[in-house]
């Protein structure tokens, strides 16, 4: 009975909208007793009698959570045709992207094979001047810093500093050369856009002459990439924003 009234108030919900799943969850009831019993008026009966004794509060519960699982479903389909926000929460809506995400290709991190022609457009471009590069110390804490960084035709990344090798990050990559690099921007608050680059790879420690400019010390970090993922690059909305 149990599973004929669920079912009945879930059809009747989606049949017409909200105020269905009422007649829907009556019909599914009186549909188990008339198989049980046979008869059509000793199945109404059955029918009253279920709904005078429990019937009633089981409907307003269900009906409490079929306006929840709406509300829920519209939000879902809001949220995807609107994009994320910056309030939005990662898995709230099944499929949904990541806030921030690439739509086509949500959250995809894949092996380094070269910078993307949008991905060095983005890197290079002039408001790009700025990043966040995250080591890890000897205890195993992790650590992230802005840096200045500079792409190199190569496929490598320069990270420099004003005394580079006095930092806390050089001392962390000399004991472990792990490290990742993430650059971004918001685009469009209204509606929210963002878009960005996340480098993962391994770190080799340079002490010499360079041409990243008079104002950086000796020592720079040279980005070895194994692995990138890019978001919001692709968006012809973004850039004029």
């Amino acid at each position: 009975m149990v599973t004929y009234a669920g079912a009945g108030a879930l059809l009747g919900f989606v049949l017409v909208p909200v105020v269905g799943a009422v007649p829907g969850f009556v019909g599914g009831i009186y549909l188990a007793e008339r198989l049980r019993l046979g008869g059509h008026g000793q199945a109404r009966a059955a029918t009253r009698a279920v709904m005078r004794a429990a019937g009633t509060s089981v409907l307003v519960e269900l009906f409490a959570c079929l306006l929840i699982v709406g509300a829920w479903a519209g939000r879902c389909s809001g949220a995807e045709a609107a994009g994320p926000g910056p309030g939005d929460g990662g898995g709230v809506c099944p499929g949904a992207d990541p806030p921030g995400g690439d739509r086509r290709d949500p959250g995809r991190m894949r092996d380094f094979e070269g910078f993307s022609e949008t991905e060095w457009a983005y890197l290079t471009e002039d408001r790009a001047r700025l990043g966040r590069m995250a080591t890890v110390d000897p205890s195993g804490q992790p650590q992230a810093n802005p840096v200045g960084f500079f792409p190199r035709e190569d496929g490598t990344v320069l990270v420099g500093g004003f005394a580079m090798g006095r930092t806390k990050k050089w001392r962390n990559l000399r004991e472990n050369p792990k490290v990742a690099l993430v650059v971004d921007d918001v685009v469009s608050v209204r509606p929210w856009r963002v878009r960005g680059v996340e480098i993962r790879g391994e770190a080799e420690l340079l002490v010499g002459p360079h041409d990243l400019g008079p104002h950086f010390s000796e020592e720079v970090v040279r980005i070895r990439p194994r692995r990138i993922h890019s978001w919001g690059l692709d968006d012809s909305r973004g850039a004029g924003s």
